[in-house]
């Protein structure tokens, strides 16, 4: 008998998805004039693109306002919670696009050159935001004075989180979904993110014995690698070449292999989200399959294969990392956001020399080290520490542990909730943040729009969301 592991997959017939009272419109994206530097050291502007949605905007009602994030394109504001959210408050739902991504490019196709790129700050990021709100203000009848809530998922809820703690007085409440905000690399590189610990833990949660299955088909691997019997190994995971016995090859396939494994568990969503992964309950079909599995190998290639939907490779060129790395997640603009962990976003994922995951080997592919000379190199940026993000931009721990009207929405198949807020202190105060916890919910899986055949905690969790944020709008007073 097929085994059943005990997730989210197997209640979807009991599941009730938020309603609309009327289908969304389609997309109509605008884009906005928007000062290249807010500071005075370059006054020309370029166009960001945004998308509004006004049609149950009452005066004085909200403005939803949804970060763009790291992606090659905007999210449109009636494809996130924010639109169902602006029907149940009477207010306006907007998208913005991060400056330098998408088609939101202040040089064209020379943005990232260094002279140019250098506008992309954090604090011209959230002066962007600030700017746009304003415009709004001004240009939408009766949002004059309209409370804004900021949502964003990832390093976008980084983002909100900064917006919110730095500009308190623009932007009213904010939802940060998955907030890195605890994984940047200290003055020692050493690192307070728990991404492998928490993934690992996640796993032996769902399945031990799926887990122990996963981390015998690395070893496996490994030993038939060591062995000379590299062909063995190329024909069970279908790689275009032999791996020859070497030991920064098997770290290759380690970061391949192990990170398709990790985003089955990120990516675990009750429906396919293409640019993340085009296949729905990719958590409960891993573990299914490591189970059932008679073939350790085997086990890694189906990893892979899940996010491959309709279009398989005809083989996997491991030794083309970067392609690999894309097709696990082409939805992220990885230039620009190289660009963004060596200027103010140095988050450690990948680059501490942790033991992966599952594979149980310390050999680390990029050391942080060798981030810091890339910057220099590259950009002439000298990537920030922990302890100064945490004050430049006031979101420490004993910031956010004394702040107010943020959600911060934690998920269990999140890896990233290894690195955002556990909690904060519990008050009298209904305007203090809040952290939420939702079981079987993915990576900022609550700000998707809602769908028929969602999970039923993330229906709860934005519900739960949606009357924090009804408390804060009634009871809390403007900064």
């Amino acid at each position: 008998m097929k085994p059943i592991i005990a997730s989210a997959l197997f209640f979807t017939s009991l599941f009730t998805p938020i309603a609309l009272s009327q289908a969304p419109p389609p997309c109509d994206y605008k884009t906005f004039t928007q000062s290249i530097d807010h500071f005075g050291t370059n006054n020309n502007t370029f166009q960001q693109r945004y998308s509004i949605f006004t049609e149950h905007f009452k005066p004085g009602g909200p403005i939803l306002y949804f970060i763009g994030e790291e992606s090659t394109y905007l999210d449109c504001a009636n494809d996130t919670i924010l639109y169902w959210m602006a029907e149940e408050l009477g207010g306006m739902a907007v998208s913005l696009e991060h400056r330098y991504f998408g088609n939101s490019l202040p040089f064209g196709n020379a943005s990232m050159e260094v002279k140019n790129v250098k506008y992309l700050t954090l604090e011209n990021v959230m002066a962007d935001g600030v700017a746009f709100v304003e415009w709004l203000r001004t240009s939408v009848p009766g949002a004059q004075d309209s409370k804004v809530v900021i949502a964003s998922g990832s390093y976008g809820a980084y983002i909100s989180t900064a917006m919110r703690q730095n500009h308190p007085s623009t932007f009213f409440a904010a939802i940060s979904s998955a907030a890195p905000v605890r994984g940047f690399i200290r003055a020692d590189n050493s690192s307070n993110g728990h991404n492998p610990d928490y993934t690992l833990q996640a796993f032996l949660i769902a399945s031990f014995e799926a887990t122990m299955k996963i981390r015998n088909a690395f070893t496996v691997m490994h030993d038939a690698i060591r062995a000379g019997n590299g062909d063995t190994v190329q024909k069970a995971l279908n790689l275009c070449t032999s791996p020859p016995n070497n030991e920064s090859v098997i770290a290759v396939l380690d970061q391949i292999y192990d990170t398709a494994i990790t985003l089955t568990l990120q990516f675990d969503y009750a429906q396919s989200r293409p640019g993340r992964i085009p296949i729905a309950h990719s958590f409960d079909l891993m573990l299914n399959h490591s189970i059932a599995s008679s073939e350790p190998l085997d086990i890694l290639e189906y990893a892979l294969s899940l996010f491959m939907g309709d279009d398989p490779l005809p083989c996997v060129n491991w030794t083309d990392f970067p392609s690999i790395v894309i097709l696990l997640s082409p939805v992220i603009q990885r230039q620009t956001f190289s660009y963004i962990t060596c200027a103010y976003n140095p988050n450690a994922v990948g680059t501490m020399g942790h033991p992966r995951v599952f594979a149980n080997n310390p050999h680390a592919l990029l050391s942080w080290t060798s981030v810091i000379e890339s910057c220099k190199k590259t950009y002439n940026v000298t990537p920030l520490t922990e302890d100064v993000v945490w004050s430049r931009f006031k979101i420490s721990p004993k910031d956010l542990d004394i702040s107010t009207r943020i959600i911060f929405s934690n998920a269990e198949y999140d890896p990233t909730s290894g690195q955002a807020p556990p909690a904060v202190p519990l008050s009298d105060d209904v305007c203090q943040s809040r952290v939420l916890w939702t079981n079987g919910m993915g990576h900022r899986e609550d700000l998707f729009a809602p769908e028929e055949g969602d999970k039923i905690e993330v229906v709860k969790t934005r519900e739960k969301e949606l009357e924090i944020l009804k408390t804060w709008l009634a009871l809390c007073e403007d900064d």
